[in-house]
């Protein structure tokens, strides 16, 4: 399973992939604007749901 995060670091925008084990998949130079697609993409759903409590609780550092 893996977790990709849009993030603004050096005045530019980055989309960081975190696989199992908090482990760095990749990293993408990106637009501002851009967005993710397709059919490999979840954007709601019982997955969905979990990611974010996941997301939610190591953002709290628990």
């Amino acid at each position: 399973m893996k977790s990709t995060w849009r993030v603004r670091a050096d005045e530019r925008y980055w989309w960081v992939v975190i696989g199992l084990g908090n482990a760095l998949v990749t990293v993408i130079d990106v637009d501002p604007y851009r967005r993710g697609m397709g059919e490999g993409i979840i954007t709601g759903g019982a997955l969905y749901a979990r990611v974010g409590a996941v997301n939610a609780e190591l953002m709290r550092g628990k």
